[in-house]
């Protein structure tokens, strides 16, 4: 009887086993991506070194990285990143104690009046009048109490790697969360670089404004004597006077884009308000990583956001596979080490010491269709998370090519308006002798100095430019990254 016993025992746990087990649908292997071209397309004089970028050898000016450190310690959003890190690792420490037993303390005390016509009533009445039990060992039934004090173990075996699985993710969501604030640290950087040579070049603008006025005064001043003497005319006068305040409104509306740009300052580096100490001059040393030849691969092992991206995809890959673990049966074990006695003053003695272990096997049978959505939802997952990557890979790519282009034309460009300056500041040179001796008029004198002032504002825009082209070359080469970390 027991034999037959046993063996439909068997026979039960098999088939629950096997019902659990079947049909267990497979995580998705990894995925080819497009493959990288093999070099950058930028003309043959430009070239690139793709190596370890960091902000004090990036930047030269002083006040710059003054700026720089005072934003990576004061700006909000970097103190955030900061606490996000220290969410991410408080859930991989998490997932970690999910590997192991839990253990807990355990204590309670209770009182029970048990009815007569009870189990419980009839099995107590029945102990206390046995000749076996010594006097000690008597219980109390009015009430029965009970006490209860020792520690718990619980473990559910990890078998199928789900929380192996499990811990796998939250640590690539842990280096994906300290590449999202590298890239946050790379960006912000870029930030403070652009808006503090936005401010010098605004500053180099309006000192040309100012210059450029006084000159105007002086002409207009000029025009109304000839007028009273009768070498020009009234019209004269009223064209020098309009492009006089043409120009003292553009200066009011350059020194309110230098008021905007020192909020934004203040804003990065997370004060409300105050001057910001700047260089009179642009100077950036970035012009030396341009020497040797660009390799996509290697801007790719920098950028923080294809690292981010990439470990996000290891995250959902880890996820399909402790979905997929959901599927099999899981088998746990329990137990205590206490004492136990229905007596305060016996609760501490030796013979008071009991213990128990338990195992079970927990197998899903009717909740399959959930299991099953939970993995279709992980495959996605994973499959989202690949072509994030192959974006951000993509993005990557074609920003360091077009910023190489944009720097080479950029260059091309100044090259030429410099000449132009050069060229139009000697014709204002002939145009005044000329206009003071009688042989050019008011008109031409007006058109060359409207020339000079709109090539000395595109000179200063261009210089702008290639500042900002070059800063942008920091962030989209991946600075800021630590190799060693």
């Amino acid at each position: 009887m027991m034999k037959s016993i046993n063996f439909r025992y068997y026979i039960l746990s098999s088939a629950i086993l096997l019902a659990a087990g079947c049909k267990v649908p497979a995580v998705l292997s990894d995925t080819a991506g497009k493959e990288l071209p093999r070099e950058f397309v930028i003309p043959a004089s430009d070239t690139l070194n793709i190596q370890q970028l960091t902000i004090d050898d990036f930047f030269a000016d002083q006040h710059l990285k003054q700026l720089i450190r005072k934003t990576l310690r004061d700006n909000p959003d970097y103190r955030i990143a900061f606490k996000r890190i220290s969410i991410a690792e408080a859930y991989l420490a998490k997932s970690r104690g999910a590997l192991w037993p839990s253990l807990k303390g355990l204590g309670n005390a209770s009182a029970t009046q048990y009815g007569k016509y009870t189990m419980e009533g009839v099995g107590n009445f029945d102990t206390n009048l046995s000749p076996n039990i010594e006097e000690s060992q008597k219980i109390d039934t009015h009430p029965t109490p009970n006490y209860f004090l020792g520690f718990g173990a619980d473990w559910e075996l990890d078998i199928w790697g789900k929380y192996r699985h499990m811990k796998r993710a939250a640590k690539a969501r842990f280096w994906a969360t300290v590449e999202g604030k590298k890239l946050l640290e790379s960006m912000l950087v870029t930030q403070t670089a652009l808006v503090y040579y936005d401010l010098i070049a605004l500053d180099q603008e309006i000192s040309i404004l100012h210059n450029n006025i006084r000159l105007q005064e002086e002409a207009f001043e000029v025009v109304q004597i000839h007028q009273e003497v009768g070498r020009s005319t009234l019209l004269a006068v009223k064209q020098m006077e309009a492009q006089l305040n043409n120009s003292r409104s553009l200066l009011y509306l350059k020194q309110q884009e230098l008021q905007e740009a020192e909020t934004a300052m203040q804003e990065l580096i997370g004060e409300y308000e105050g001057s910001v100490v700047r260089s009179n001059s642009i100077d950036i040393q970035a012009v030396r990583y341009l020497y040797n030849n660009a390799v996509p691969v290697q801007v790719m092992a920098y950028r923080p956001d294809i690292r981010q991206a990439l470990h996000e995809l290891e995250a959902t890959h880890a996820d399909a596979k402790a979905a997929r673990a959901a599927f099999f049966p899981s088998v746990n074990i329990t137990a205590y080490l206490a004492y136990n006695a229905f007596s305060g003053e016996m609760l501490f003695n030796p013979a008071s010491l009991g213990w128990q272990v338990l195992g079970g096997i927990t197998a899903p049978i009717l909740n399959k269709n959930q299991i099953r959505s939970d993995f279709k939802i992980a495959t996605a997952q994973q499959e989202i998370a690949f072509i994030e990557l192959e974006r951000a890979t993509m993005k990557a790519y074609r920003e360091v090519n077009l910023l190489l282009r944009k720097i080479s034309n950029t260059n091309l460009a100044y090259a030429e308006k410099e000449k132009e300056s050069r060229a139009i500041t000697s014709g204002v040179e002939i145009s005044q002798d000329l206009y003071m001796n009688g042989y050019a008029n008011y008109l031409e004198l007006i058109a060359a100095r409207k020339s000079k002032l709109e090539a000395d504002l595109q000179i200063i825009e261009l210089k702008r430019m290639q500042v900002q082209q070059l800063v942008q070359l920091y962030k989209v080469l991946g600075g800021g990254y630590d190799v060693q970390q």
